[in-house]
């Protein structure tokens, strides 16, 4: 019968288990970064329509529609530029709540004074 070492493949298992969870946590900080630059364009492009109609219609009376157009344009630059910083913090603090922290697992020492561990590698048996 040959001898396992059953120690060291619970800690491989935490292991795996650990490296998956910061594989999942890069990628969700990823999905985080890239929708809010995404949110941000969409916005950006909806804000800077919607502000040079509303600038060139209602300020085309004093001012310019080229100047009113401009500064819709700048408008727009800015409030995308904020906007993704926001949406960036934000939707990573929000999907970093929402994915939960990182996972609760206790560590096991090979002296075996672990003695639930013990316990479930001896009902594996």
């Amino acid at each position: 019968m040959p001898h396992c070492d059953y120690d060291s493949q619970v800690k491989n298992y935490f292991l795996a288990l650990w490296s998956f969870w910061c594989v999942f946590r890069l990628i969700t900080i990823y999905l985080s970064i890239y929708l809010s630059i995404y949110l941000s364009i969409y916005l950006s492009i909806y804000l800077s329509i919607y502000l040079s109609i509303y600038l060139s219609i209602y300020l085309s009376i004093s001012l310019s529609v080229c100047l009113s157009v401009c500064l819709s344009v700048c408008l727009s630059i800015y409030l995308s530029i904020y906007l993704s910083i926001y949406l960036s913090i934000y939707l990573s603090i929000y999907l970093s709540i929402y994915c939960g922290s990182r996972p609760r697992h206790r560590q096991v020492d090979t002296e075996g004074s672990n003695t639930n561990t013990r316990l479930f590698i001896i009902y594996i048996k």
